[in-house]
């Protein structure tokens, strides 16, 4: 299952109601350990939960279930809790990959839900 998003940065008008809505505490948190790009953080944000909410397609049941993690290098990675969690794994989901591109005014995200093969 694939799934893709683009934002634009500049679109971003009111971002503390966009993370009310979509983003965990420790999102937030991670998002204000940096002055300088808070705006495409948040855009960053939307689109790797939009992309992956299109992947997951029915499985996703809050966007507060989709959480952003990053590795000590950096590398971006995907934990599910609660229902969507539970859904993906009712389907034989297995692990989800997701990557994330910057251009000046531009970020997008694609993520990659795999499936469990030995059935």
């Amino acid at each position: 299952m694939i799934g893709f998003d683009i934002q634009e940065v500049d679109k971003i008008k009111n971002g503390k109601k966009l993370l009310e809505k979509i983003a965990l505490e420790s999102e937030i948190q991670y998002i204000q350990k940096f002055k300088c790009d808070y705006k495409m953080r948040i855009a960053t944000l939307w689109a790797v939960k939009e992309a992956v909410f299109k992947a997951l397609n029915d499985c996703v049941d809050s966007y507060k279930e989709i959480e952003l993690c990053h590795k000590e290098n950096g590398a971006p990675y995907i934990l599910l809790h609660g229902q969507t969690k539970s859904n993906f794994e009712k389907l034989g989901g297995k692990n989800i990959e997701i990557s994330i591109s910057h251009q000046k005014n531009i970020v997008g995200a694609v993520c990659i839900a795999f499936k469990n093969t030995e059935e």
